[in-house]
Order: structure tokens, then sequence, then C-alpha cells
């Protein structure tokens, strides 16, 4: 899924398993695979000694692997170098220069984040929506050139891992917010159970709680008013206990 040719390293999937390798030299793997069309979000760190694969926020394995990478140059994502292409759709796409805690890897797997964030070396949201440019939000300037691939846009309702908060599936009910006037508002549809203990929770690009809220079964319809909602870029998480956690981005503008 991404990959540095020059002297450099690579992470993809490959017999569905997720893998780090140093290009040309040697790879290592997860112990799970990944068989399904579901999304998922998947992470690796590497210390210089041990590297540690993440799957849907939490920790894989660890594999001793002490290969150094000292790459220069460009990057692909999508491919390994420009051959042996990913089929499927990408999102939320980050490098950083640290290893990441596994605490920030699990509570930031299903969030956009901070362009600020220290040691972020480079952030693809993906949500362009038209052109060829893939752009890095960090100052960096780290930005890309789309080739061999359209329709690569993922839209605001787009989902990532299997497991959440309540260790239940993310599910997809399709475009259950929008916004008005500063508002959030909340539809959920009438095959989503709300039997008992559901909630709803937005979060801001920080990936900090703003609002949290019971929902009552027999009200499918909320308008969620805040003094917080400055313009920008919210996360709608519906927690239900039943069937899991549905996810809508939504943006705030005047």
């Amino acid at each position: 899924m991404m990959s540095v040719a020059n002297n450099g390293w690579g992470v993809f999937i490959e017999s569905n398993k997720v893998k780090l390798s140093k290009v040309g030299v040697s790879e290592c793997a997860s112990k799970s695979t990944i068989a399904d069309t579901n999304w998922h979000h998947i992470a690796v760190t590497h210390n210089g000694t041990i590297a540690t694969f993440y799957i849907d926020g939490k920790a894989d394995t660890s594999i001793t692997y002490s290969n150094t990478f000292t790459s220069t140059g460009s990057y692909t994502i999508g491919s390994r170098g420009n051959s042996q292409f990913f089929e499927g759709r990408i999102d939320e796409v980050r490098v950083w220069n640290k290893v990441k805690a596994s605490t920030d890897i699990n509570t930031q797997r299903c969030i956009a984040i901070s362009v600020n964030e220290s040691n972020l070396r480079a952030y693809y949201k993906f949500e362009e929506g038209t052109g060829t440019a893939i752009i890095d939000s960090t100052s960096n300037v780290n930005h890309g050139t789309i080739s061999n691939g359209t329709n690569l846009w993922v839209s605001s309702s787009g989902q990532c891992a299997t497991s959440g908060i309540f260790e239940k599936e993310l599910l997809d009910m399709g475009i259950f917010a929008t916004t008005f006037n500063k508002a959030i508002q909340i539809n959920i549809p009438e095959n989503v159970d709300l039997t008992s203990n559901n909630e709803i929770h937005i979060y801001n690009i920080a990936g900090t709680l703003i609002y949290q809220g019971l929902i009552n079964p027999s009200n499918r319809a909320y308008t969620v008013q805040s003094n917080e909602f400055s313009n920008g870029l919210y996360i709608v998480h519906v927690q239900t206990a039943t069937n899991g956690i549905y996810i809508n981005k939504v943006m705030i503008s005047e």
C-alpha cells in the first residue's frame, strides 16, 4: 500500500497479511490475516529493532526486525513502486518519525487528527474530490500526484476499523449526519436497533470529545447544537449496544 523504492521500506498486504519490508532485503508479517472487503485500520511501528503490527487498533504481533531504513526520494501509496497495485480504497494515511504509543494508535484510528501533531511527517486525507493532486495536510508539503487510478477520493461517510469503543463492528448506514446553521442533524434509520444503551458522541478534528448524549429509543431524529462547533470537520459516532458503531464525518462552515 505504501513504499519507497530507493534504499527504502514498504508497508503492504500480501497473502492477506500486513507486511513490512526493507526493499530488496527482507520482510516480516502480521500474525492475523485480513480476508474481507470491509474497512480496516492498520499501523506498523519500528523502533530499530522491533516491528509491531496493529490491526483495527489492537497489537497483533511484535517481531525482531533490525533493518535500518535510510530511504530518500519519492514514495508511492497504493502500489509497490509502479507495479502490484492495491485493489481497494485507502484513507487517512499518516507517516510519523517516532514510534506511536499503542493507546494513540487505538484512539486516533477512526478520526481525523490535528495536522500540527509533533513528529507527523506526512498526512493524506484523500478528500480533495477533484483534480490529480494528493495534498499533504502538514506543513512539510509532501504533496503527490495521482497516476493509474480514478475515483480515489473517500467520501465523508467513509468507515475505518472493525472494532471500536464497545468492541463491536463499525457498520455502514449511509449518510445519517448533516449540518445546518452550525448544528449537526442526526437521523437514525429504522433498521438500526435502538433497544437500549445507545449514545451519540461527536469529536472534533483533534479527537476531542465535545458532545455526548443518550439516544431515546423512541426518537430517531436529533439536532445537536453546541458553542464548541466552530468551522471545521467533525466525526459523529452513533454507538449502539446491540449492533456496533456507525460513523459519519461532517463539515461545519459559514
